[in-house]
């Protein structure tokens, strides 16, 4: 029975038990288990460290490195998708507002006072009319 792409291997286990019980496995329902999992898992990188461990593995070792490398695959996946995304978001950002180089002249030129409300100056500027009195 193959392991379903929406399953992890703890449901996988769980799914594989439950089947166990039809069969005449004798006492080695956790050895078949473990291999039924190990030959019939998706992920070839599982497959290959469980199978790097030998004979001797039981099943809930089995299940502590299954959960390992599901959770170190999802936190990888997730990282390249967050790193893409911002990097798609820093693109677009460019893309949305072009610098623009102006001179300080020109700068100065578009600053509205607060005070009096003309353009050219801010209200701490000397040259506000509005400077020094009172705001109502």
């Amino acid at each position: 029975m193959q392991q379903l792409s929406t399953e992890s291997i703890d449901q996988y286990v769980t799914r594989l038990r439950q089947r166990a019980d039809l069969c005449q496995f004798e006492d080695k329902t956790d050895e078949n288990t473990r291999d039924q999992v190990i030959e019939k898992c998706l992920s070839n990188r599982l497959r290959t460290k469980l199978l790097e461990k030998g004979t001797g593995l039981t099943l809930n070792q089995l299940q502590t490195i299954a959960r390992a490398t599901e959770a170190s695959t999802a936190q990888a996946e997730s990282i390249v998708s967050s790193k893409t995304t911002h990097e798609v978001n820093r693109v677009q950002h460019k893309r949305d507002k072009p610098k623009q180089h102006k001179s300080q002249v020109s700068i100065d030129k578009e600053k509205r006072c607060y005070r009096c409300d003309n353009l050219g100056h801010l209200s701490s500027d000397k040259k506000c009319p509005a400077r020094g009195k009172k705001m109502r």
